[in-house]
């Protein structure tokens, strides 16, 4: 009964203390506010990395699949032959990185815009010349001298005239560095392939992922 007492006859705050409380509680819902949007800011985020809000891409004259490209699947890598053609590494991966599957790879050359055709890009510009016309295509190249029986998984690629480099994970105990020789006559045809690389610090460091050569016998 003592403490009912008292504590009914509490004197009111004070008006300066009446205001500090008001600040703190204004100050506890902002921060409380300022939580609750960092987290539905990185849950967006993490949604939107995961690709949950990916639409179609927007209808652009200079942003379209290109044609023979429907073959890229598991494509991970490309690398300029020269300024108007790429080499485009598709296919295989899915074996690679789970068990059981039979899917084998290749290289594909893709021919960008021609530089040198400044004619038809002008035809083009002012509307003679319909795009589709000499739009960038994709082919598959040939392997030459392939050894028989072994799987071409490719992963990484890397250009350095007239090499190619190109991870492999086609090998049974790991991966391999392929070495190829580019076959060209005006335009990139075929790739011969030359020898392949194998070592434990290739083969038994989990897959390796990309290459970069420094000289003809020297990668990293």
């Amino acid at each position: 009964r003592g403490a009912f007492s008292r504590w009914r006859g509490r004197p009111a705050p004070s008006p300066q203390r009446a205001r500090r409380e008001k600040a703190l509680s204004v100050l506890r819902g902002l921060a409380s506010l300022a939580v609750l949007v960092v987290m539905v800011a990185g849950a967006y985020q993490t949604a939107s990395d995961l690709g949950y809000f990916l639409g179609d891409a927007p209808a652009s004259k200079n942003c379209r699949q290109l044609a023979g490209s429907a073959s890229f699947s598991s494509s991970e890598d490309a690398a300029l032959w020269r300024p108007s053609e790429a080499v485009v590494t598709a296919g295989g991966l899915r074996s690679a990185f789970y068990e059981g599957g039979a899917d084998e790879g290749a290289l594909y050359a893709v021919t960008l815009a021609d530089e040198a055709s400044t004619f038809v890009q002008s035809l083009q510009y002012i509307g003679l010349v319909p795009t589709y016309d000499v739009e960038p295509r994709a082919r598959r190249l040939a392997l030459q001298d392939w050894p028989a029986g072994k799987k071409f998984r490719p992963h990484g690629i890397y250009v350095r005239k007239p090499r190619i480099f190109v991870v492999n994970h086609g090998v049974e105990q790991g991966s391999s560095l392929e070495v190829f020789e580019g076959v060209d006559n005006g335009t990139l045809v075929g790739a011969k392939w030359l020898r392949s690389v194998e070592h434990p610090f290739i083969s038994g460091h989990g897959l390796p992922n990309s290459v970069v050569a420094v000289a003809s016998d020297e990668v990293y």
